[in-house]
Formats: C-alpha cells, sequence, structure tokens
C-alpha cells in the first residue's frame, strides 16, 4: 500500500510543514495601536507571516523576527500585496515596545488577544511551546501550516514564500 507514500522524496520547503495544517481558531483581540476589537477574520484572503510574542516586552529573537518579516515582506517584489505580517501579543505591550513597534514597523499588524481565547488559541493553533518560538505561515484560508525556528535563515523563509506565490493563487 502507497498510503503512507504520499509525499514526494526531494523535500524542498525550509520550515517545519504543520501536517496537517491547522485551522485557525476564532479569536478576540483587539489593536495594539488604536485599541479597536478585532478577529481572527482579519488574516483571511491573505498570506500572513505571524509572530507571537509573551507581549510585554520583546527580546532580541523577537526583534530580529519581527525585523526578518518586514524584510521579507518587502523582498517579494511585486508579490508584497499578497503577504501581510502579523504580530499576536499574549498581554499589552508597555509604553517602551509600543512606541518602538510604531516607529520600526508601522505597517505590521499588531493584536493583544484577550485573556480568555489564549488557552485554546495557543493548543489549536500553535502547538504548546508557540510563544516567542519562531514565524508561522497562515494561508489566506486561515490554515497555519508552516513553522520556522527563530534562527533560520530568513532567505529560506523568502524563498518558501516565493514558491508559495508561483504555485498558488489564493491571496
Amino acid at each position: 500500500m502507497l498510503i503512507d507514500k504520499w509525499r514526494p522524496e526531494g523535500v524542498v520547503a525550509h520550515g517545519e510543514l504543520l501536517t496537517p495544517a491547522r485551522p485557525l481558531p476564532a479569536w478576540q483581540g483587539r489593536d495594539s495601536n488604536n485599541g479597536q476589537p478585532n478577529d481572527a477574520n482579519v488574516l483571511r484572503g491573505r498570506w500572513n507571516m505571524v509572530y507571537l510574542s509573551s507581549g510585554e516586552t520583546c527580546n532580541q529573537v523577537c526583534e530580529t523576527s519581527l525585523y526578518n518579516m518586514r524584510q521579507m515582506k518587502i523582498a517579494l517584489g511585486k508579490d508584497m500585496e499578497r503577504a501581510q505580517t502579523v504580530l499576536l501579543l499574549l498581554q499589552a505591550p508597555d509604553s517602551e515596545l509600543s512606541s518602538w513597534l510604531e516607529q520600526e514597523h508601522p505597517a505590521m499588524l499588531k493584536f493583544v488577544l484577550d485573556d480568555t481565547t489564549l488557552p485554546d488559541f495557543m493548543a489549536e493553533a500553535f502547538g504548546s511551546a508557540a510563544v516567542d518560538q519562531g514565524i508561522y505561515l497562515v494561508d489566506p484560508l486561515s490554515n497555519v501550516f508552516m513553522r520556522y525556528d527563530p534562527d533560520v535563515n530568513p532567505r529560506d523563509i523568502l524563498k518558501d514564500l516565493q514558491r508559495l506565490f508561483k504555485y498558488s493563487k489564493l491571496g
């Protein structure tokens, strides 16, 4: 039987493919810039590079990941509008982090998740050890399907995104 052998031998993705892809559960949050309520629907229709942060501060891994996400989006060139960068915060950022985010990453979507949604949201979408542990890709249908370690070369993520955009008409 070939049921277990459906994958091609030459795997070219540079991240950890989450199989099966995990549907992003419904979540409630608020925009960290203006406090407006929002939910998971804001991620639909575009490819998303998502970083999940503990929130109050941003350590070196967090800063580097956010910088790399911004640079990868720019490097997409004509496909840049098909992607968006997203920071999900588990708690409201302190004033220093808020001003740093606004100065360094004004175009990034930034949301503080409501406390009541956190345990289920994290377990369903990202697994138990998700916080500050890398960049996740979410497709335009809101499925979390790929995870990259924080120390991965951003060019590898960019190659994966370019390959996705080449073969997918979504987003």
